[in-house]
Formats: C-alpha cells, sequence, structure tokens
C-alpha cells in the first residue's frame, strides 16, 4: 500500500512558499484525513539578517533570514490545534525571482507518518511517533528511532535479545543477528529481511558520522510502512472472507430483521 503521507512529506520538506494558500497538504495528526489549513502566521528577520542587508559585500535577498510560528487548524472543529515553528529564507525562482520561503522545524502535535497500522503492537507505533517528533529539526535521530521500531518488531515476534558466548557469558546481539535469526525462524517472511536490512542502515547511519536528510528519514518510512502491511494488515484476509460469504450466499443480501433500516 502506497504511504501518502510520506508523499506529503516530502513535498513539505522542500521548503513551504511565501503564500500560505499555495502550501501543500499538511496532514491532520487528529483525524489523518483532511489537510491543515493556515489560521495565522507570524515571523520576524533576524538580527544578523538585519546588519548584513547594511553591510558592504555583495549582498542579495539569499541572505534575508529569521524565524517563524504558524497556528494550523483542520476544517473538523474536533481535532486539535497545531502550531509550526521553523526558519525563513530566499531562494531565487524562475516565476517570482527572489521568494521567501518557510522550512519546518517542528509541528506540535508530530504529524503522522503512517495511515494505517493495522494490528501493529503499540511499541512499534510508540517508536514512530517519536521519530515523527524529530524529523525535522533531527532527521538522523528520526532514522535511529525508526532503526529501534525494528527491534521492537524483533521482539514483537519473539527474536531473542540476548546470546551466550562461549565463555557463557550473556551478551546483547545486534539487530543484524536479530534480524538473521528472524529470517531463519520465519521463511514464510523472507520478503521482508532486506527491508528490515536496509532500515537498519539508515539508522546506524544515524546513529554516526553520517547526516541524514528529511528524505533519507522519509525513506525510512516508507521502507517501514513496506514491513508493517506485510506483517500485521488483515485487510486482505478481511477481504477473501468478504469474497467467501458472497459466493456462499450466490449475492443474495443476508436476511434482516424487520427492525433493520434497508440500507
Amino acid at each position: 500500500m502506497k504511504n501518502l503521507f510520506v508523499e506529503d512529506l516530502r513535498v513539505i520538506a522542500a521548503g513551504l512558499p511565501s503564500d500560505p494558500q499555495e502550501w501543500p497538504h499538511i496532514p491532520c495528526p487528529t483525524c489523518k484525513r483532511s489537510g491543515l489549513l493556515v489560521d495565522s502566521l507570524a515571523e520576524e528577520e533576524s538580527p544578523l539578517s538585519k546588519s548584513q542587508q547594511a553591510g558592504g559585500f555583495d549582498w542579495d535577498p539569499s541572505y534575508i533570514h529569521g524565524k517563524f510560528h504558524a497556528v494550523l487548524k483542520c476544517p473538523k472543529s474536533k481535532c486539535e490545534t497545531v502550531r509550526l515553528v521553523g526558519t525563513t529564507g530566499h531562494w531565487e525562482t524562475e516565476k517570482y525571482g527572489w521568494d521567501q520561503y518557510y522550512e519546518p522545524l517542528f509541528f506540535l502535535p508530530e504529524l503522522p507518518l503512517i495511515q494505517d497500522f493495522g494490528t501493529c503492537p503499540l511499541s512499534v507505533r510508540d517508536r514512530i511517533e517519536a521519530a515523527s517528533a524529530v524529523l525535522w529539526v533531527d532527521p538522523s535521530s528520526a532514522a535511529n528511532r525508526l532503526r529501534a521500531a525494528v527491534e521492537e518488531l524483533m521482539n514483537h515476534h519473539r527474536v531473542p535479545r540476548m546470546g551466550i558466548n562461549k565463555k557463557n557469558d550473556e551478551f546483547r546481539l545486534s539487530l543484524a543477528s536479530r534480524i538473521e535469526q528472524f529470517s531463519a525462524n520465519r521463511p514464510d517472511l523472507s520478503d521482508v529481511v532486506d527491508p528490515l536490512t536496509a532500515i537498519r542502515w539508515l539508522g546506524n547511519a544515524g546513529s554516526h558520522d553520517a547526516v541524514l536528510k528529511v528524505s533519507d528519514a522519509l525513506d525510512a518510512v516508507e521502507i517501514l510502512t513496506h514491513i508493517i502491511h506485510r506483517l500485521y494488515d488483515t485487510s486482505g484476509e478481511m477481504l477473501i472472507k468478504k469474497v467467501e460469504d458472497v459466493n456462499a450466499r450466490r449475492g443474495m443480501p443476508m436476511s434482516r430483521s424487520l427492525d433493520s433500516p434497508p440500507f
């Protein structure tokens, strides 16, 4: 199943245009259906940016920068208000010449990353939500938290965390070893081993010297979405059951009580 949230977030990560009316679809973290709308927007140019405009060097609008704060609301009144904080900058466009853009750093509450978790364990969801909280300001940390979600998947599938060495001492198994054990235990799920490994690599990169971009962390989200749907999506089974039921009735409607409405 395609993760439409990831598509939205990739567009947001490219920078929000100066006109809020042109902002892309920002998924509501409460209902996960509607797009958030800008209720208010305030910005402030930094002191350094102001001083540079008076400087004697070869200045251009790319040196203009600052911070902004926006209040976003869902069209559905019961949904929670979202606050967005970030930085401003200027880029040169073919259409407008120099134009301002907004770069998000924090959404509070965080934006959703996956539409449907199926029967996925809560511990895995918690790690994914933790990744979303830091996605914009620290995508390397977000990738590492998604790697932690894979560790939780291994826990749920009862892959041991600890091993015993030749000295009979207990030691913590690496995620690579746990994925290998998972592959041996569940040959019927061999198709998710490479995706699990890909998230491990991205998480490892985020833990060390590599500075990942938001797009890299979203790659991990996209891969993890595939894994979760493969392991926990029951919609296919429900559809098969429905097909069997319709075939057994030869298409005839199910019997209703006299009190049931005709729809």
